[in-house]
């Protein structure tokens, strides 16, 4: 609550999260998209963006920032796992690829929009999580290059347009407390 403080986040503001790496790249969505979805959020519900993200991510939040500017965004790359958890759960809502942060979410209850190619929701999916919406795109190579893809053209089937509209819904709905 202090660190939130020092970034003018008050206990009434709406924070969405956003998840803007993966362990494995081909899970990742192309920063300009969350950018973008970021920019529409809080032009509409005026909501604060905290972008969580590891040691290793800090050119992906440097670029996020230079596309969306720093107006209203907040992270912390050098939190532990218990700040990071404490941040999350002060979401309204979190935005993610199949990510640990994801599953982190999860458990503690936040809702969340998932964001799914080529892996699979049914198997690493937020199941029986009721505050959750996945989006989910059919893998378009067969077999899937997965780890040996160099494009995560997968993720990018999955449009700004689509998570928006799914952010609104969690957050008009009270979804995304």
């Amino acid at each position: 609550s202090q660190q939130l403080a020092k970034e003018g986040i008050s206990p009434q503001d709406r924070i969405v999260g956003m998840q803007l790496g993966a362990a494995d790249s081909f899970k990742r969505r192309t920063v300009e998209s969350f950018a973008e979805v970021a920019r529409y959020l809080k032009a509409r519900h005026r909501v604060k963006i905290y972008l969580n993200a590891s040691a290793g991510e800090i050119k992906l939040v440097d670029k996020f920032l230079s596309l969306f500017g720093n107006d209203g965004v907040f992270q912390e790359s050098r939190k532990s796992l218990s700040q990071s958890a404490a941040l999350i759960q002060r979401c309204s809502l979190f935005i993610t690829a199949d990510t640990g942060p994801m599953h982190m979410a999860v458990a503690l209850g936040v809702p969340l929009v998932g964001l799914f190619c080529p892996t699979e929701a049914e198997v690493t999916g937020p199941l029986h999580h009721p505050p959750a919406m996945i989006i989910r795109k059919t893998v378009p190579c067969n077999p899937c290059l997965a780890r040996d893809c160099r494009d995560n053209f997968c993720m990018r089937q999955i449009s700004v347009e689509e998570v928006c509209e799914a952010a609104d819904r969690m957050l008009e709905t009270g979804r995304g407390r």
